[in-house]
Formats: structure tokens, C-alpha cells, sequence
């Protein structure tokens, strides 16, 4: 059959502040999501770090503790927009854009990485400087090896991510029921993706059996 994740839960997991979401996409290989909702239009900072910069600080800690574990990670933010400011006049997109011109379009290396630093242009030391400062990342291998395994998911508002959902269920789910299944998978996750239990996509067929459409019955 089809490739399919092994196991999903939440608020658990070896890295803090990288536990929202995370499944298992094959044997040994993890996604981390972390779901960020932002109702300004900017992080808010509390004692001088917000959610955003924290996530990127303890990633680097825990790669610095586990240089090897990295290999078989990946960590997604997922936002509503690219256009929210990690500080004033620097947003998503602009980290984005930077991670790829400077980490992933290229062969990229510390010596590169510091010429770059070295340079001292507006665009690039916004986000040089936020990664030493409130990143606590200095070291400019440790800065290649966590941003080339970011990702970004631009998700949208809670009601167009409902409609997406819907969208995909739509082509198992019998039309009549894929409303009462968007509920109950909701409510089945939110029970039960703990700290001390994974959902198994066989812990949900019997919940769904009678809600297939033919093809997939």
C-alpha cells in the first residue's frame, strides 16, 4: 500500500519546544511541527525572547548535545503567514529567504557563513545578529547545521485550514460524513496525543470504517 506515518503525538519528544506535532514518518526518522498562532502580526517577546526565537535556541542546544541525532530530524514551523515580524522590519519570509540563499542554494560552509557575516549588509545582519543574540548561536557551522534542516508551512487561518481538511478527506470519506469525521478525528487527537501515548493510523479504522467510500471500504 501507500507510505504513510507510523505513529503522531504531542507535547512530547526529546527537544524542547519542539513538541506540538510530532510523527513518525518512517521507522527512526521524525517530523517536529511546531504550530505557531500569532493574533499580532509580530512574536511577542516576554523577558526578552519570544516563542519563535526560543524554538530556534533550543534546537541549537539540543544539536550541539546530539550532533548526530540530527540526520534523522526534521522541524516545520507552521504559520498562518510569512509576513509575521520576528522583530521590526525582519518577518518569516525574510529568515526564509535568507536560509535559502545562504544555506541551501549553495555549498555552504563556515568560512562562507562568516564571510557573509563579515560583509555587514543591512539585509543579511538583521538576521546574523537575532541568531547571536537572542538565538544564542555564535557558531557558524552550528547556524548551517540547524537552518538547513528548517522548513516552513504557511497554513493559513483556522477556517482555511478546516477547508483544506476537508478537501483531503473528501477523497475517502463519504461526502455526507467527512464534517462528522473532521470532528471526530479532531476531538480523537486531541484526546488522546499525549505525553504518555502516540495515535497509530490503526487506532483509527475502526472509528472510520463505516464512513469510507467504496473504494478504500
Amino acid at each position: 500500500g501507500e507510505s504513510h506515518p507510523l505513529q503522531i503525538g504531542a507535547e512530547q519528544g526529546d527537544i524542547p519546544s519542539w513538541d506540538d506535532i510530532i510523527i513518525e514518518i518512517e521507522e527512526g526518522k521524525f517530523r517536529h511541527l511546531q504550530v505557531k498562532r500569532v493574533s499580532s502580526g509580530k512574536f511577542e517577546r516576554k523577558d526578552g525572547v519570544s516563542t519563535f526565537d526560543n524554538s530556534i535556541k533550543e534546537l541549537g542546544k539540543w544539536v550541539k548535545a546530539n550532533p548526530s541525532g540530527i540526520s534523522s530530524r526534521e522541524f516545520v514551523f507552521c504559520l498562518e503567514s510569512g509576513e509575521i515580524e520576528i522583530e521590526t522590519g525582519f518577518t518569516v519570509s525574510q529568515f526564509e529567504s535568507f536560509i535559502q540563499l545562504y544555506i541551501k542554494e549553495h555549498t555552504a560552509s563556515a568560512d562562507k557563513l562568516k564571510a557573509e557575516d563579515d560583509k555587514k549588509e543591512a539585509s543579511s545582519q538583521k538576521v546574523f545578529r537575532w541568531l547571536k543574540t537572542h538565538c544564542k548561536i555564535d557558531d557558524y557551522q552550528l547556524m548551517i547545521t540547524v537552518l538547513a534542516k528548517l522548513q516552513f508551512s504557511r497554513e493559513g487561518l483556522e477556517n482555511e485550514i478546516w477547508r483544506k481538511i476537508g478537501g483531503y478527506l473528501g477523497g475517502f470519506i463519504v461526502p455526507a460524513k467527512i464534517e462528522e469525521v473532521k470532528l471526530l478525528l479532531y476531538g480523537y487527537v486531541i484526546e488522546n496525543s499525549t505525553i504518555t501515548s502516540s495515535i497509530e493510523p490503526r487506532h483509527l479504522l475502526h472509528l472510520l470504517q463505516d464512513k469510507l467510500n467504496h473504494t478504500f471500504a
